[in-house]
């Protein structure tokens, strides 16, 4: 008879690629940490395999000159006995950008704090980052979280406070505020308790508070001088103090109004309670960040520590109230939160909280040098730019026949970019106006409104034939539709911080917003809005014109993107084109196009007061709007 001995194939290897986090410029090793098995004691051997989806190579070693940073590699190890192969063992990695020196992406490389990343060019959006203030002294890098968007970016989180009921912030522990080094909570759950080094280790000049469901926030500018972290200033005011209403650090920008139950918007460190209008009282006074809010008698400190404190209630009368935050009642507190009525979470759960920021960025009043405003000028087929209070007036093109509509700039790149509505192209030149040439040509889509996505290095359009809004690299290569279907958009924004895109459709009468890649669209604004066209996403407010002319009348209007009522800022214009908003000097700038020939820019504070005439002169059909925060 006949005997027929069947091979069997070898088991599956167990593998692994080193380093486990490679970066851009190391070589990926994969190696069998356990051999593969055989019943029949043949020797085995084995194939090493790389692919990422587009590309693959041989051998256990992956050259770094064959990776790019964001890339996932796997690497496959098939066993063979001489015979057959067995299973394959798999592992993968993803390729993270290299270190470079100042970036905050890990120990190795960190920043002095998040405004030193963000000017050094190495903003990644709002995250957590790695920062050493005091350089190559003593203490070690730490991790911290960044706001890199919210009233100009740069702002290093210095700590939470939260209705969450671990009493962190207490009357017995109000020295966490400046002398108690003491760190507490997770970068990981910034919804609960919680205090970095940087509330004791980072400079600063200005301080921001953002609360928490609602995101309206409060930004103190001129605070310190600079030599100073936040808590040693918290120290040096000492008390609690007896303070008068105008003794507090007047609101520079933010979302919060004098309203409700708040006295002032003004930030009050270590203040005591008022009682009846006297100072001082016995009880309800606080230590650190606070407000001067009404509760049940009157203003200004009425129960301080209890209504309008980050936590710390001091109660001679009551030592159960010395070690709980606002001395036990959970329903009041959260800074400005209660006074304003907007603790809408559940109380002791943590959906109510508010985060301390603070920056080191020296405080000096807006200069015509600091920056340049952006327009373009249908009727005298210009763009043009000014400083900020119309001196520096010049030509940046001079030669843009075929209807310039959209404006952006790209400081980092030294770029700025225009459509050419009727051309239908995109142009590009240096910012000032040097080699100007096609991006691209866009034939039978009337390129419209222009948007920079400065974090993912993307510029966005829209198109009003084309019925779209599409975007590329900055360079104008790998163009992809991003939201089709849209009618007759003339207004884009980008809200960075909580990545979004906002467009306006005229036809429609809406403003929408999706992710930047386009999924997850929804409409936003419906009601209150006729004939929108520009619009602007910044410090927790959208902004948009309505054009006016035979559509209706012209106005600029607002509403906060959490919702709630819109408001008619400014009106009495005659077709209204594009609005945008400098975060840092906390003003707006509005462009009214007189159809019969001239036109304005005009600029405001937020709510629309102080309205003043920027340019008029040489303005024909001015259209749309880009701000550089540069130099001349």
């Amino acid at each position: 008879s006949t005997v027929t001995v069947s091979n069997t194939p070898p088991g599956a290897p167990t593998i692994e690629i080193t380093p486990s986090n490679p970066r851009a410029s190391q070589n990926l090793t994969c190696s069998t940490v356990t051999l593969s098995s055989d019943v029949d004691n043949d020797s085995v051997t084995y194939r090493y395999g790389w692919s990422n989806g587009a590309s693959s190579f041989s051998g256990p070693v992956l050259n770094a000159s064959q990776t790019s940073p964001n890339e996932t590699w796997t690497c496959t190890v098939t066993p063979n006995d001489g015979t057959d192969d067995g299973p394959a063992g798999q592992a993968l990695a993803t390729i993270i950008a290299d270190c470079v020196a100042g970036s905050g992406l890990d120990a190795s490389c960190p920043g002095v704090d998040c405004l030193a990343i963000q000017q050094a060019g190495h903003s990644q959006g709002n995250g957590l980052y790695w920062i050493d203030p005091d350089g190559t002294g003593a203490n070690q890098a730490f991790q911290v979280h960044c706001d890199m968007s919210l009233h100009g970016g740069g702002w290093t989180l210095a700590a939470v406070s939260s209705d969450d009921s671990q009493d962190s912030w207490t009357w017995n522990n109000r020295h966490y505020w400046d002398t108690n080094t003491t760190t507490f909570g997770l970068l990981s759950d910034l919804s609960r308790d919680y205090k970095s080094r940087a509330h004791h280790e980072v400079l600063f000049t200005s301080v921001m508070f953002v609360h928490a469901p609602s995101q309206q926030w409060a930004a103190y500018e001129g605070v310190s001088d600079g030599t100073i972290d936040f808590a040693r200033f918290i120290e040096t005011v000492g008390g609690p103090v007896c303070l008068q209403p105008s003794d507090g650090f007047d609101l520079s920008a933010g979302t919060i109004t004098q309203t409700g139950n708040l006295c002032s918007t003004a930030l009050h460190i270590n203040p005591q309670e008022w009682d009846a209008g006297t100072c001082p009282s016995v009880a309800d006074h606080t230590y650190g960040p606070a407000w001067s809010a009404v509760n049940n008698d009157a203003c200004p400190f009425d129960d301080v520590g209890w209504v309008s404190s980050l936590g710390p209630m001091g109660d001679s009368t009551d030592p159960n109230k010395l070690v709980a935050e606002y001395g036990g009642q959970a329903d009041r507190g959260v800074g400005f939160g209660w006074a304003l009525n907007l603790n809408t979470g559940t109380p002791g759960s943590g959906e109510n909280n508010m985060r301390v920021y603070v920056r080191n960025l020296p405080v000096t009043p807006p200069s015509a040098e600091a920056y340049r405003i952006y327009w373009t000028d249908n009727g005298s087929g210009k763009v043009r730019r000014s400083a900020p209070d119309g001196t520096a007036l010049q030509d940046v093109i001079s030669s843009a026949p075929n209807y310039p509509l959209g404006v952006a700039v790209d400081p980092v790149g030294d770029r700025l970019y225009w459509t050419e509505y009727t051309g239908q192209k995109i142009r590009w030149s240096k910012l000032d106006g040097s080699n100007p040439a096609d991006l691209m040509t866009t034939p039978g889509s009337n390129p419209a409104a222009l948007e920079i996505d400065s974090v993912n290095r993307k510029l966005y359009w829209s198109e009003t034939v084309g019925r779209a809004i599409r975007r590329s690299n900055l360079d104008g290569t790998n163009v992809e539709t991003v939201v089709p279907g849209v009618e007759f958009c003339v207004g884009l924004a980008i809200d960075q911080a909580n990545g979004h895109l906002y467009w306006a459709s005229e036809t429609n009468n809406v403003i929408q917003r999706s992710a930047l890649d386009g999924t997850n669209i929804e409409t936003v604004v419906s009601t209150d809005i006729v004939k929108p066209r520009g619009i602007a996403v910044a410090n927790g407010y959208i902004y948009w014109v309505n054009r006016g002319g035979a559509n209706g009348p012209p106005s600029l209007r607002r509403r906060l993107i959490s919702g709630g009522p819109v408001s008619v800022i400014s009106s009495g214009y005659s077709f209204l084109q594009d609005v945008e908003v400098d975060p840092v000097a906390g003003k707006i700038y509005f462009m009214d196009d007189v159809i019969s020939g001239g036109g304005a820019l005009y600029k405001a504070n937020p709510d629309g007061s102080n309205r003043q005439t920027v340019v008029t002169a040489g303005l024909t059909s001015p259209k749309h709007i880009a701000i550089w925060f540069g130099g001349p």
